[in-house]
């Protein structure tokens, strides 16, 4: 599933996406932003996901999501 899929289907409230990419920074992406990845270079609404975690929930039950990517070449 693509990065793109996942935000389609993803029907919880969020505060922020955490995405994580192998040997690079992590990326803060608030939700209102999240279909504009492809302006941070890398074409990342179209990354395979790796993992999806729920790293918390803050007082307006709004979660904090951690995406880690598949490296590319990795199906």
């Amino acid at each position: 599933m693509t990065i793109r899929e996942y935000f389609e289907r993803e029907k919880h409230p969020v505060e922020k996406y955490l995405i994580q990419r192998a040997g690079k920074a992590t990326i803060v992406v608030p939700e209102v932003e999240k279909n504009n990845l492809n302006n941070l270079g890398g074409n990342l609404l179209d990354c395979e996901i790796k993992s999806v975690s729920l790293d918390s929930i803050n007082e307006c039950d709004e979660a904090t999501i951690t995406i880690r990517i598949k490296k590319r070449g990795n199906k």
